[in-house]
């Protein structure tokens, strides 16, 4: 019980840290400011057609590539110092323990991943207010913006914002579709998160973030790659590239790519854990070394 307690105190410390740190506040403002932006086009329609917007549209705000790729990228910002050794690290490693500490820190990361998912689930909506009403069903607005009647229609509402797509309507309920988009976008983050906290110990801050980047533009070059190939086995590098299971997209039936989302969860949870332990590992022996705050 012992051990939990400080493993579980190591974990938590990091969120008090918060509250005093110009880093995370401006973060999360940086990520309202930017939800804030995606939903202008949204807003506008409810405002013009006089309509509530239900809940849902989280899993629509996440199948933009160039979307998936800000949030991952503000993502990797909020944790590009990870393993967080800081100037008082090194008490907090001897009273804990070195395992119990690093235990604490990949929970930590993982827990980030987490409030971070469902903090920009909620300024989807917050960013919303006053259009925002409850329903079970996709509501006016969503159906409206699957369909555009015009061109007008199309760059006046749906330029940035949200890509509404028929195929995740057909084959997915509201809340199961949001709750499966919030699942995927909080695995890939500590799959993020936990391969940059792995490398920095291994190596250096700077090689864990350069790796975590290169991933996330993965999904960019994925998307060039399959158009130019045009070919079914080009999409087998989307099997390799994280970022790009954000999107319900790739789980729909009528996609190209069609992954599994079996896989998806199967590979991510495989990933976290091997770097769980990787990062165990190198703990046992890493010689402890206070850099500067970020």
């Amino acid at each position: 019980m012992n051990k939990v307690l400080k493993v579980l105190h190591v974990a938590t410390e990091g969120f008090v840290k918060w509250i005093n740190n110009a880093r995370y506040i401006s973060t999360f403002l940086l990520l309202l400011l930017f939800t804030f932006y995606l939903m202008t086009g949204t807003r506008n329609l409810c405002e013009d057609q006089n309509y509530s917007l239900t809940p849902w549209m989280f899993p629509f705000v996440m199948n933009r590539t160039s979307t998936v790729t800000v949030f991952l990228l503000i993502y990797i910002f909020l944790c590009c110092d990870a393993p967080f050794i800081d100037s008082q690290s090194p008490y907090t490693i001897i009273r804990a323990g070195r395992i119990n500490w690093i235990i604490g820190k990949c929970l930590y990361v993982i827990a980030t991943a987490f409030v971070f998912s469902i903090i920009v689930y909620l300024f989807s909506v917050i960013v919303c207010i006053p259009y925002v009403g409850f329903s079970f069903n996709w509501g006016k607005i969503i159906q409206m913006m699957a369909v555009p009647t015009s061109k007008q229609f199309i760059s006046q509402y749906l330029m940035m914002g949200p890509a509404v797509s028929v195929q995740i309507m057909e084959e997915f309920q509201p809340l199961q579709a949001t709750a499966l988009t919030i699942l995927l976008l909080w695995l890939v983050c500590s799959f993020e998160g936990m391969l940059m906290l792995t490398l920095n110990l291994y190596y250096s801050r700077t090689v864990g973030v350069v790796a975590a980047t290169v991933l996330v533009f993965l999904s960019y070059f994925a998307n060039q790659f399959v158009s130019i190939q045009n070919s079914a086995e080009s999409k087998y590098i989307f099997y390799f590239s994280p970022a790009s299971w954000v999107t319900l997209s790739r789980l729909s039936s009528d996609d190209r790519i069609h992954l599994s989302l079996n896989y998806e969860v199967a590979f991510l949870l495989i990933g976290i854990c091997v770097f769980f332990f990787l990062s165990n590992r190198a703990m046992k022996h890493k010689e402890i070394e206070v850099l500067p705050e970020i």
